[in-house]
């Protein structure tokens, strides 16, 4: 990832950006790319599938971090 700050905005009022990118993140797509390009794998050397690697994702909205960027991540 680059070095720029990407600002989420809610396209309506009800509109969670959070929540928007918190899908595609566990998206099958997304996650099955991931487990392929970082080799990933269970303990007993087999490749890990969309749903192992998905149950070990938190996702945690810290309210705050928008305004305080010492607090988001890089």
């Amino acid at each position: 990832m680059g070095s720029e700050t990407k600002e989420f905005t809610p396209l309506t009022m009800q509109g969670n950006p959070l929540k928007t990118e918190t899908e595609v993140i566990l998206s099958n797509p997304l996650l099955k790319k991931t487990i392929n390009q970082l080799n990933l794998k269970d303990k007993t050397g087999k490749i890990n599938n969309e749903l192992t690697l998905k149950r070990q994702i938190k996702v945690k909205n810290i309210s705050g971090t928008d305004s305080q960027p010492k607090y988001a991540a890089p």
